[in-house]
Formats: structure tokens, C-alpha cells, sequence
């Protein structure tokens, strides 16, 4: 299997030199990332479990649209929308 570059920690260094995490939503395509945590309607959340997309999973960005965007892992490909990844932080 290919390495990527190293996985995104989703945290964005302050000017203050604090941190904050970004939601997925904020993420540019060829990102490599952690989810840190999600929530969401259950519909939604079963979904991503029966996926392997949980707390701790490491993902791919591979296209970010204007509404939308295209996650994976594995050979697996899933498209959400943009108010589900705001729901995800990386």
C-alpha cells in the first residue's frame, strides 16, 4: 500500500499559540485526517458506523465541492454534505 502524506491533526495553530480543532467541512481536498469527534441525527451516525467512520478513524478527502465533498478510507468512497461534515472535527 502507498504511505500518504502524514494524517492531518486537524488542529490549527492560533496566533496566540493556541490550538482549535477545524470541523471537516473546512478540510481541502488530499487531506489526510483524524476524526477527533462527530455528532448527528442517528440516521446519520448509524450510517457512518456501519462505514468504519468513528471517533479515531483516519480519512481521505479526495473532492471537496460546493456542497458537498468525498471521504474514504480503505477502497471504500463516501459523498456527504457539507452540514455532515460540519458536524466531524478533525
Amino acid at each position: 500500500m502507498k504511505k500518504g502524506p502524514p494524517a492531518h491533526t486537524g488542529y490549527e495553530r492560533k496566533g496566540n499559540g493556541g490550538v482549535v480543532m477545524q470541523s471537516l467541512s473546512e478540510v481541502k481536498a488530499g487531506a489526510v485526517c483524524t476524526i477527533k469527534w462527530m455528532f448527528g441525527n442517528p440516521q446519520v451516525m448509524e450510517f457512518m458506523h456501519q462505514h468504519d467512520i468513528r471517533e479515531g478513524s483516519t480519512i481521505n478527502v479526495f473532492q471537496h465541492g460546493r456542497d458537498s465533498m468525498i471521504i474514504g478510507m480503505n477502497n471504500m468512497r463516501l459523498a456527504i454534505g457539507n452540514e455532515v461534515a460540519e458536524r466531524i472535527k478533525v
